[in-house]
């Protein structure tokens, strides 16, 4: 089975860094052979996709849509 966890966000760059690491270090069960997150941002002000940007190589199941303004 392949698994997709949406993310929709809007300045929470500090509790998306807590959700992103978590969803990285799940074990998952043999149901579930792989799995994407896709993050939908809102066009954040707040330093989130600058932070992904710097960061990208830690979440390898990430997508990321961005709204522009």
């Amino acid at each position: 089975m392949f698994l997709s966890v949406v993310i929709p966000t809007y300045n929470r760059k500090a509790i998306l860094e807590k959700c992103l690491r978590a969803l990285e270090n799940q074990l998952l069960n043999r149901l579930i052979e792989q799995y994407e997150v896709v993050l939908v941002d809102d066009g954040s002000t707040d330093g989130t996709t600058s932070w992904l940007g710097d960061n990208i190589e830690k979440f390898p199941h990430l997508r990321l849509f961005e709204q522009s303004h």
